[in-house]
């Protein structure tokens, strides 16, 4: 059985994958100091495990939750972003790489990580860019959206949280079409 009927992560079956280990990178580099030492952190989406490894090992406890069994380890929970199935401020740190495209609506999934969220912790996210972009490969992998800066901030602003930061990555990959050759990110 496939999750949602889009076959989870692509990710699992090829790990090495020159895309996904470049992300891994970017998003520790970009990221890691954040959660660096948190107490009790929640890799939400976890079966996109070449993404998270870095997360999982910044905290001093990992609870990995995932619709898709497969990338779970045999500690993880099987559940939905929709639905967690933790108790109210439980986490101090909740990575969520590649997971809120996934979710309709996208307002439950962002309530359901600030609810589980302790006071003061912090929520990473990662989610694809540009509308223009979609592509067979948003359809195939279950995708309902894609983002902008100011989307992706207006989204978990409305959640209750506060945008401290937010950047594209990989924008090297797209092509310029600027005559100077310079384009902005």
């Amino acid at each position: 059985m496939t999750a949602l009927g889009h076959g989870g992560s692509p990710s699992i079956a090829t790990p090495d994958y020159w895309w996904y280990v470049a992300r891994a990178d970017l998003l520790e580099a970009a990221l890691r100091d954040l959660v660096e030492g948190s107490g009790t952190a929640l890799d939400l989406g976890s079966a996109d495990g070449p993404s998270a490894a870095w997360f999982r090992d910044a905290a001093a406890r990992t609870v990995s939750l995932d619709i898709d069994p497969r990338g779970l380890g045999s500690d993880g929970v099987c559940g939905s972003a929709l639905q967690l199935p933790f108790a109210d401020g439980t986490f101090d740190a909740v990575a969520a790489f590649d997971v809120i495209e996934h979710c309709a609506p996208e307002a439950v999934a962002l309530a359901e990580v600030h609810r589980v969220l302790r006071p003061g912790g912090r929520f990473l996210m990662s989610v694809p860019a540009y509308t223009w972009a979609w592509s067979d490969f948003d359809v195939a992998n279950g995708h309902h959206r894609r983002y902008t800066r100011a989307r992706a901030a207006a989204a978990v602003t409305a959640a209750g949280f506060r945008v401290e930061r937010a950047t594209y990555g990989f924008t090297t990959v797209f092509p310029c079409s600027r005559p100077s050759g310079r384009c902005a990110s």
